[in-house]
């Protein structure tokens, strides 16, 4: 059976920019996802009406707590376009805690007109479909992830679809990130491992196992910039993997020039709709970038810092700014941030 994959839809109207509907001020993030979900489920159940199934590997919302009254709208429609069989994850963003005990913020769908077609995995909780174990996150996934390979027959399921992250594999800025499960404490165990949690597109391999990281559904900030988003369609039979790029949103654009004329160029070719920002170390095409009202990140060659000359300091500040960027930290507020880190650093 052909199951399409997707995750870390992260629905939210926390945004900068706002686009005209039928005459009501709409999110332009959330209206490109909203428009790019449905197209690839369309797409998907014309093509696998009859062998085709739905995952969404969690992360719906974005806030943890809470959910806007325009997310959640965008979402029903997301699932009042739904026909086949679909499963949702819960990802720690769904997820919200009160004592020892996680409540989903999805728990509502249950009593939707959809709840024939449309099945939630409340979190800790895990179910089997076919040789697949379907697992929600939860604030204790290796005791979760325990109990259910304890509980399956390791021959017939195959394959594990969850929400967490592990040691080896890395964040959109590159930070590995300790976690409480290694991949290769559950490598063994699985021929094929799918899962949401880290926005980053990506694939780990063993001899026994591979293991995907499906993405976010866009490029959600700068610390993403460059990533080339996807969906997944997973064949559960052969293992077969589809990763379809996505495409048709606005994305971040660093042009790394210090030469004036390969600046006009590249703007000129770059898609006007996307988010174009310039590192450069030139300081007149700094003021140039300030006229044409382009974002722009001056880089000195050399900093003084307590009378010592410190090369390429850029590149730490580049690693705290994709950090606070995934912390969804404004860019205004960054650089006090990147100053108590600095202090953390040298102290």
């Amino acid at each position: 059976m052909k199951n399409l994959l997707i995750s870390d839809l992260h629905l939210t109207v926390r945004d900068s920019e706002f686009i005209e509907v039928d005459g009501f001020k709409y999110p332009k993030k959330l209206y490109s996802k909203v428009n790019i979900i449905k197209d690839i489920i369309d797409k998907f159940q014309k093509e696998h009406k009859d062998d085709g199934r739905i995952i969404i590997c969690g992360d719906i919302f974005h806030e943890k707590r809470y959910v806007y009254d325009l997310a959640l709208k965008a979402f029903i429609d997301i699932l009042m376009s739904i026909e086949i069989e679909t499963y949702i994850i819960s990802g720690n963003h769904d997820t919200t805690s009160r004592g020892n005990h996680n409540y989903s913020l999805l728990s509502w769908i249950d009593s939707l007109p959809l709840t024939d077609k449309i099945i939630l995995i409340e979190p800790g909780k895990y179910k089997v479909i076919d040789n697949m174990a379907l697992v929600s996150w939860d604030r204790d996934i290796k005791k979760v992830i325990g109990e259910m390979m304890e509980s399956i027959d390791p021959n017939k399921v195959r394959i594990l679809i969850s929400h967490f992250g592990i040691d080896e594999a890395s964040v959109s800025s590159g930070i590995y990130i300790k976690s409480d499960i290694k991949f290769k404490q559950i490598k063994d165990y699985f021929d094929l491992i799918i899962l949401g949690h880290y926005h980053k597109p990506q694939k780990l391999t063993d001899p026994k196992c591979d293991l995907y990281y499906v993405g976010s559904v866009i490029q959600e900030n700068w610390g993403e910039g460059g990533e080339e988003k996807r969906y997944m369609i997973m064949d559960n039979e052969t293992l077969d993997i589809q990763s379809i790029p996505i495409t048709g949103y606005s994305k971040y654009v660093t042009i790394e020039t210090d030469d004036i004329k390969e600046y006009q160029k590249l703007i000129k070719e770059s898609n006007k709709d996307d988010y174009i920002r310039v590192k450069t170390k030139n300081k007149e095409l700094q003021d140039i970038c300030l006229s044409d009202d382009i974002k722009c990140m001056y880089i000195p060659d050399v900093a003084e810092y307590d009378g010592d000359k410190i090369e390429n300091i850029d590149i730490q500040e580049d690693i705290f700014k994709g950090y606070l960027c995934k912390m969804d930290i404004k860019e205004e507020d960054q650089p006090k941030y990147i100053k108590i880190l600095n202090k953390i650093i040298e102290s």
